[in-house]
Order: structure tokens, then sequence, then C-alpha cells
């Protein structure tokens, strides 16, 4: 019933617009993937959790670029 698209980032970025942008465009590319579909029932909500939960390291710049992400969660 819900798609939460929730933006990370390194630890070089904050919580704020670039972080909300990147979850905005992954949601924008969901909704025009999904045109034949009726997304009326499904909400489609935004957060942006800044440098929360890491997924690799940020010494190196492979693992900025892991953490520099967009999740999508099922609730």
């Amino acid at each position: 019933r819900e798609l939460l698209f929730a933006g990370f980032s390194d630890s070089d970025g904050g919580s704020g617009g670039t972080v909300a942008e990147r979850a905005l465009l992954v949601r924008d590319a969901l909704i025009a993937a999904a045109a034949p579909a009726d997304l009326e029932k499904v909400a489609l909500e935004l957060d942006a959790f800044g440098m929360a939960l890491p997924m690799a390291c940020n010494d190196r710049a492979a693992g900025r670029r892991i953490n520099r992400r967009v999740e999508v969660w099922v609730r």
C-alpha cells in the first residue's frame, strides 16, 4: 500500500536537498515506467536519511558511491 523512497548520502553529504532530489528522481522514474498501472491505491512517500545506515566504508570513492543511494521500502 505504500512505497517509501529513502535517500542516503555518503560522508560528504547531509540529509538535505541532494538526497531528497535523488529519491524524487527515482520515484518519478517509477511513475513513468508504471504509467499504464493504477497507482491511486499506492502511497508514494519520500524521505532523506543522509549519512545514516552506510552500506560501505566512506574512505574510498567506491564506498562513497555505494552509500549515495535510494532504497525503495515496501510497507
